[in-house]
C-alpha cells in the first residue's frame, strides 16, 4: 500500500509543475502545511483541477522519476551498498544505446541529517525522493 513516504513532498511537486510536469493523481495537498490527502473515493485529479481548486497535485515518486528520465533526459539512479542506499544522476547522451550517460551528480552531504552513520540513506523511497530533489534543482538552474 502506499504512504505519504511514497510522494514527493509540497515542495518538490510544486516545482516539478513550475518545470512543466502534467498528470494525474488520486492524491493532494491542500497546503504547504497539510497532509497529503486522497481525493474524493472514484475520482482522479489532473494538474489542471488541482490548480483550479487550489490544490498541489501529489506526485509519486516512481511517476516523478518516470518523467524526469523521459521528458527531461535525467536518470536518477539509485543503488544499494554496504549500510543502505545511494543515488547518482546520469545525464545520458544517446537515447535508447547501450553506451550509457554522464554523472552529472553525486551526493556528498556529510551534514546531511537523512544519512545514517555510514553516509547512506535508510531506506529506498528517501533516497530517491533526495535524488528527484536534486534533478529538479538542478533543472531550475538552468
Amino acid at each position: 500500500m502506499l504512504t505519504e513516504k511514497d510522494y514527493c513532498d509540497y515542495d518538490t511537486c510544486v516545482a516539478l509543475k513550475e518545470l512543466g510536469y502534467k498528470g494525474i493523481s488520486r492524491f493532494f495537498y491542500a497546503t504547504k502545511e497539510s497532509p497529503l490527502r486522497r481525493y474524493s473515493y472514484d475520482q482522479i485529479l489532473t494538474t489542471r483541477i488541482a490548480d483550479a481548486v487550489g490544490h498541489t497535485l501529489a506526485i509519486s515518486l516512481y511517476v516523478a522519476q518516470k518523467w524526469l528520465r523521459e521528458e527531461k533526459d535525467i536518470h536518477i539512479e539509485v543503488y544499494a551498498c554496504a549500510g543502505g542506499y545511494m543515488y547518482e544522476l546520469c545525464k545520458a547522451y544517446k537515447p535508447n544505446s547501450f553506451s550509457g550517460g554522464t554523472t552529472i551528480y553525486t551526493p556528498n552531504d556529510v551534514d546531511n541529517p537523512k544519512l545514517n552513520d555510514a553516509g547512506r540513506y535508510d531506506d529506498f523511497e528517501t533516497c530517491l525522493s533526495e535524488g528527484i530533489k536534486s534533478a529538479v534543482k538542478i533543472l531550475k538552474e538552468e
